[in-house]
């Protein structure tokens, strides 16, 4: 089942791609005629490469399937082309559209091993995932209890049966006037459901609330969305806003027909584009970050207007990534942290840059002026 979710036959094997890699195959001699055009070339250069592809050559078909992707980055540059592909194009231009022609075949051939690979990696890390769901299951039904995820999905099937969530929504609907939902950019599809369940009867008729107004109140920002995993994503957001103003729309449009007026009103789609707690440096910077990104990378439909800040001193400070050492190593003495050599070497810098601002008098100005302490520094 992994395979086909990747796009593969449900039994895919190397066995099953290996043969297009087999002697007499369209893209082996594509491979060929570059092979004989390296060697053609006659210069030291051209011999190394001819020499790659003679050694491919000599695999199997599953050594060559295996290979496909390493022969490529060999013989190809980040263009695209040949290394050295002018050379040899003046001695026989034909060998242009045979490099091309290769590379499309080689790349095909690159992503099927890849993809062969990642379901020999996914395949028993989601079988343990599996397995674990299960026991996990297991036990909270064991010990009677439930998680987080559980109140949601279990809230969102009461209300949607329609046995039960007539009688629930009737008895909801005279308790509750307002509902409040904050960082709405990662309110999940089954948060929204149960929020739904918890405001229709606020759009179906006076109801027992009588003529009460009765609100929904959404706050979230598309910049802030971050738990994807959890299956969130901005465009809930998006569509639960055209959602209910349409529907408070409708709403207004009824009212104003009814024998008892009552002033319903629409949507009301306000920007909250002022902070009272960031400098205005900081938020010229996350204005073009966005132009420079593009605001469509973001979920948003259009570019926010221009952030408004407190206008005092600010800075932002890109540090560079910190890579992977060849010599990284889990065996060091010391004590067992679970954590990678760039993480401890990441925060041994920020522990650094932290003692350094603390012990060098580095200047605040929000709350009057003065020097940073400790309760000024927050690592996320």
């Amino acid at each position: 089942r992994v395979a086909q979710l990747l796009g593969l036959p449900a039994e895919a094997s190397v066995a099953d791609f290996a043969g297009a890699c087999a002697d007499g195959k369209a893209g082996v001699d594509l491979l060929r005629q570059i092979m004989w055009a390296y060697d053609g070339w006659g210069a030291a250069s051209g011999q190394k490469f001819s020499a790659l592809i003679g050694e491919w050559l000599l695999g199997s078909p599953e050594e060559r399937f295996a290979a496909s992707g390493a022969l490529m980055g060999e013989l190809y540059n980040d263009k695209g082309l040949l290394k050295y592909q002018n050379n040899l194009v003046k001695a026989d231009p034909a060998v242009e559209m045979v490099a091309a022609d290769a590379l499309a075949w080689l790349e095909k051939v690159r992503q099927q091993a890849a993809l062969l690979q990642l379901v020999e990696v996914l395949t028993p890390a989601l079988e343990l995932g599996r397995k674990y769901a299960l026991a996990w299951d297991e036990a909270k039904l064991r010990e009677g209890l439930v998680d987080f995820d559980d109140l949601i999905r279990r809230a969102a099937a009461l209300l949607a049966d329609p046995g039960q969530s007539a009688w629930i929504r009737y008895k909801l609907d005279r308790q509750f006037d307002h509902i409040l939902v904050d960082e709405a950019q990662d309110t999940n599809a089954s948060q929204w459901a149960i929020i739904d369940a918890l405001t229709d009867d606020f759009f179906a008729g006076i109801g027992a609330a009588g003529e009460r107004q009765r609100t929904i109140f959404v706050v979230g920002d598309y910049k802030q969305a971050i738990f994807g995993f959890q299956g969130t994503s901005p465009d809930n957001f998006l569509s639960k806003r055209d959602d209910y103003a349409e529907r408070l729309r409708q709403r207004a449009a009824n009212a104003g027909q009814l024998r008892e007026k009552l002033h319903w009103r629409e949507l009301q789609d306000l920007d909250l584009g002022r902070s009272y707690r960031t400098a205005q440096p900081v938020l010229t910077f996350v204005d073009e970050a966005i132009d420079a990104i593009g605001h469509r990378a973001f979920g948003l439909d259009e570019r926010p207007a221009p952030h408004v800040g407190d206008q005092r001193p600010g800075l932002v400070t890109l540090w560079a990534p910190v890579p992977g050492k060849v010599d990284d190593s889990d065996e060091e003495d010391g004590p067992e942290l679970r954590v990678s050599e760039p993480e401890r070497r990441m925060a041994d810098k920020i522990a650094q840059s932290i003692l350094r601002m603390w012990n060098g008098g580095f200047a605040l100005s929000k709350g009057g002026h003065r020097n940073a302490t400790p309760g000024d520094f927050m690592v996320l």
